[in-house]
């Protein structure tokens, strides 16, 4: 599992627990100055809470990935019955606050949570935000996962010619949106079952390639069983392509004919990079399923291509 895809996993985590939603609920009845009565609705709220957060680790207990990282944290122990039951009892025979705050079940159980999200916030901040780091607000990034084909490693080939095509990609992009001025980066790099690029331009190109490898992507998953709406969607992502470069022609940015020739090359660049398994980043649950298809659709004879190149320019120096 990748550094990023850890800590998007334990996002998703604390939100379907309801963790901070329950830690606030505890933090505010058990606040040494607060002793209001507790009402029944109060109760009631609380007991949603606690039977939602156990819902949602139901799910999750579902997907392998996530199910791996709440074994590994020791969160199945926040759903114990008898934790459960004794929370609920505590509740439930108290009528303010005051009763509620010598409470060992209640205090142990706050104490797990703020562990817990404690855990979740420093992995952020140390995992990810110190490899992500900032962004100008200028500026987007947008992700591509190269994939593994063999679980051997990813071949230089396919590293060069991803760099060449996102350069490439991006400068027909800057052409047709009329921006004369914008640095290209690779950002940061997270390896696992597949490689994670970030990749750093103006936030319109960084957004207009996301979109169009997650709808080029989409037409490929499903391109075995086309139906009608599948079609019009097709469609309708082509007019919305058709539509930026129709607004540099009237921007007087490119005529026709340039821009005609743009949009030609983005979608051939796009492709490109799809055919040397570069794709928006997969889901770790539909990864395996998916990385059959990422190989089926592999252009060999691009490989190949980049390959002799490659060795050609070997030979020349």
């Amino acid at each position: 599992m990748k550094t990023l895809e850890f800590t998007g996993a334990l996002r998703e985590i604390v939100k379907k627990l309801m963790i901070d939603e329950l830690l606030s609920t505890l933090d505010l009845w058990l606040a040494p100055q607060n002793n209001n009565n507790l009402s029944d609705g109060d109760k009631d709220a609380f007991h949603g809470l606690l039977f939602d957060s156990r819902s949602g680790f139901n799910r999750l207990m579902e997907k392998e990935a996530s199910a791996k990282i709440l074994h590994g944290l020791g969160v199945p122990a926040f759903y114990d019955p008898g934790r459960l039951r004794r929370l609920l009892a505590t509740v439930n025979g108290v009528q303010n606050l005051a009763q509620v705050k010598p409470s060992v079940e209640l205090n142990s159980y706050r104490e797990m949570l703020r562990s817990f999200r404690n855990l979740v916030s420093t992995c952020e901040s140390l995992l990810e935000k110190e490899k992500i780091g900032t962004t100008e607000p200028s500026q987007g990034i947008f992700q591509l996962e190269l994939a593994d084909y063999d679980g051997k490693g990813i071949e230089p080939q396919r590293l060069v010619l991803l760099a060449t095509t996102v350069r490439e990609l991006h400068a027909n992009l800057a052409r047709l949106f009329g921006i004369e001025s914008d640095s290209l980066r690779f950002t940061y790099f997270d390896s696992g079952s597949a490689l994670l690029l970030g990749v750093q331009c103006s936030k319109e190109i960084a957004k207009t390639i996301s979109d169009l490898l997650l709808q080029w992507w989409d037409k490929i998953k499903f391109s075995e069983f086309e139906t009608l709406d599948k079609k019009m969607d097709a469609v309708e992502r082509a007019a919305a392509m058709a539509e930026k470069m129709n607004a540099a022609i009237k921007a007087g940015v490119v005529d026709e004919l340039t821009g005609k020739n743009l949009t030609h090359r983005i979608f051939q660049e796009v492709d490109t990079l799809i055919g040397i398994g570069a794709t928006p980043p997969l889901e770790a649950e539909v990864r395996v399923d998916q990385r059959a298809l990422i190989l089926a659709k592999r252009d060999v004879k691009l490989l190949e291509s980049g390959q002799q190149t490659d060795q050609g320019k070997s030979n020349e120096s």
